[in-house]
Parts: structure tokens; C-alpha cells; sequence
């Protein structure tokens, strides 16, 4: 004697039940027909976070490795000031950058 198995019928959700597939047909053609009219269009969402600019260039990121006390230490002062580890990196960088001066002429080697 063999035993049958039978299936069972997912649930349906909320959404399942509020739309068949003859009104998402209807609701898709009627989006088909304004989109190929003009009246609506595709707005593609922002991609990765927004630019440090705030323009829409990409920002340039550079990694660099720390020992786990200077990580400890600066997750401790980027948490009393409110900010983000790449924030206080940021602000520690810009604020070094800003105090050395840099001569942007080229420079010559001297041995030819």
C-alpha cells in the first residue's frame, strides 16, 4: 500500500490576496502603456553613500591598517565626540595636512 502525499497550497499573504494575476496583469499594462507615453520613468535610487562634497563625484577612499591600541583608543574619542571612526580619520588627516606645509613644485634630483 503506497501512501499518498499531497501538497499543500502556500498561504497567501495580504498583498496575494488583494491582487490576482488578472489585476497586476491590468496594473503592469497600464504602467507599460504610461511609461512608453512619456508620463512616468524609471528613478534609479543613489548608489553607495553620498558624495563628501556634495557634489556628485565619487569621494576617493584609502585604507590603512592600526595597531588594536590606536584602534581602541580612537573608537573611544570618535564615540565621546559623536562621530564615526572615518569621521575622526578624516578630521585627523585634514587637520595634520593642513599643518605641513607642502611645496607643490616638482622636485629635481640633484644626481642628474
Amino acid at each position: 500500500m503506497s501512501k499518498k502525499t499531497t501538497k499543500k497550497k502556500p498561504k497567501l499573504t495580504e498583498l496575494d490576496k488583494k491582487y490576482d494575476e488578472k489585476t497586476v496583469a491590468a496594473m503592469l499594462a497600464e504602467f507599460d502603456e504610461a511609461y512608453d507615453a512619456g508620463r512616468v520613468e524609471w528613478i534609479y535610487p543613489q548608489r553607495g553613500r553620498p558624495s563628501l562634497n556634495g557634489e556628485s563625484a565619487e569621494s576617493p577612499t584609502i585604507g590603512f591598517r592600526l595597531t588594536p591600541d590606536l584602534r581602541e583608543r580612537a573608537t573611544a574619542i570618535a564615540q565621546q565626540e559623536g562621530l564615526s571612526i572615518s569621521a575622526l580619520a578624516r578630521r585627523a588627516l585634514e587637520d595634520y595636512v593642513n599643518r605641513v606645509a607642502v611645496d607643490p613644485s616638482p622636485r629635481i634630483d640633484p644626481r642628474g
